[in-house]
């Protein structure tokens, strides 16, 4: 990706060759290495408005590039054929375009279209609509069809039908189990909507992170110190309400992902060596036994006998039972979380300070921390929701995260002072839970 190359096209050519073909020798990567030529080629990229902007035509018009370079607006009758017009009132075309790759061909279109059609709605109050897809001619005259994938609904999971409405039914319960409950759960649920539903990066960052500092003011209340005081407090008290939400869910996040990945390779295996090993209520309890324990080790050999020709699958079999075996290997692997956890929310915070502060933009590293960011806030939202169902007469938001925090604390000072053992099948959910019971 230094050498030109766009991360997307990076991530696209690996979903191609390794996850949708199949795998069967070394010569794999090879072939996806050679990939890369590392030259550059002529694109034509084609970007959309859905409405009429005509009128910046004249704007396009001062532009100069170097090199064949050119650019000109287009209306729906003069598109080539082969290119899509639906919804699309204006067309922008950029001809020649030299890049390493498609992706990157649209991301400079894509600037320079902004860039003229921003400048446009300052003075219009009006937003010109650009598309979020646009569309590359290679050199071969091949079309692709190329997503920005800035929005955050384009990365977050969804869950079906069925499954949104027993988890709305179980968000709605806590909602109205007291007053307090109906404004600041009713205040989560919002905020956290309006991110998901913005077309802009820095606003739903800004969003989210309002959230985690919402829940601080809730637990430590609102700081009355000098301005530097508030800045280090902050973040400090961001810190200790995350935390220990992640590190209670994290093995579950690692078993559940890792389920999903066996099951989807095998589903007849997945069923004979997990579902029927008889460790366990669930099947992510069947899971972490398959992967923990030390009496299922001749099932993970026959995984590994089988997966010759899925090494990453393998590969990450492997992993997780090393790491997962015993006390003190899981001690570890949540406390490299825990780090990885507090790197990314001081970074997250920094953004925001640049957003907030500088009004600067740094896109790219705010896609990926906002998709970060996010998973956090579902993770310590689910959690709150569950405490505040789980107990008798309901409790507020401020008390699911004091039982949480305080929960976490007392097994952490547990894990430090016990000696090690193995993960078997008498201390299994306590190390899969992240609990004393």
């Amino acid at each position: 990706m230094d050498c030109g190359y766009d991360e997307n096209y990076v991530y696209k050519l690996c979903k191609e060759m390794f996850f949708t073909d199949k795998v069967e020798t070394l010569g794999k990567l090879d072939e996806f290495i050679n990939t890369f030529d590392f030259k550059t080629h002529e694109y034509t990229v084609y970007i959309g408005f859905s409405r009429d902007v005509s009128a910046i035509g004249p704007l396009f018009a001062k532009l100069h590039f170097s090199g064949k370079t050119k650019a000109r607006v287009l209306t729906t009758e003069e598109v080539p054929e082969g290119i899509k017009i639906k919804r699309q009132k204006t067309i922008l075309e950029f001809s020649a375009l030299k890049a390493c790759d498609a992706f990157s061909a649209y991301k400079i279109a894509y600037k320079i279209a902004t860039g003229i059609s921003d400048s446009y709605e300052f003075y219009r109050h009006k937003n010109a609509s650009i598309l979020v897809k646009g569309q590359v001619v290679c050199e071969n005259k091949k079309v692709i069809l190329v997503e920005r994938n800035r929005l955050l609904q384009s990365r977050v999971a969804s869950f079906s039908q069925n499954d949104a409405q027993s988890q709305a039914d179980r968000l709605l319960e806590a909602q109205f189990s007291m007053m307090k409950n109906r404004t600041d759960v009713g205040k989560i649920i919002k905020v956290h909507n309006e991110a998901i539903r913005s077309r802009n990066t820095n606003e739903s960052l800004l969003s989210l992170w309002s959230l985690l500092e919402f829940l601080s003011q809730n637990v430590f209340g609102k700081t009355v110190n000098s301005e530097q005081e508030n800045e280090k407090s902050n973040i400090g008290n961001v810190i200790d309400i995350v935390v220990p939400f992640l590190k209670c869910a994290y093995i579950v996040k690692l078993v559940n992902g890792c389920k999903e990945d066996i099951e989807r390779w095998n589903a007849e295996f997945y069923k004979d060596y997990i579902i029927n090993n008889g460790f366990g209520n669930t099947e992510l309890e069947h899971t972490f036994a398959f992967l923990a324990f030390e009496a299922t080790q001749s099932d993970r050999n026959e995984l590994y006998t089988l997966t010759e020709n899925y090494p990453l699958l393998r590969c990450r079999v492997a992993t997780l039972a090393d790491k997962m075996k015993d006390k003190k290997s899981i001690g570890q692997l949540i406390g490299e979380y825990e780090k990885s956890v507090r790197w990314n929310l001081y970074r997250t915070y920094r953004i925001r300070n640049y957003i907030v502060h500088d009004a600067e933009e740094k896109e790219e590293l705010t896609y990926e921390l906002l998709c970060e960011l996010h998973q956090y806030v579902d993770i310590i939202t689910d959690k709150i929701i569950e405490l505040i169902n789980e107990t008798p007469g309901g409790e507020s938001v401020a008390g699911a995260i004091d039982y949480c925090k305080l929960e976490t604390n007392i097994f952490d000072e547990q894990m430090k002072s016990q000696k090690n053992e193995l993960v078997c099948e008498e201390n299994a959910n306590k190390y899969l839970y992240h609990r004393l019971t």
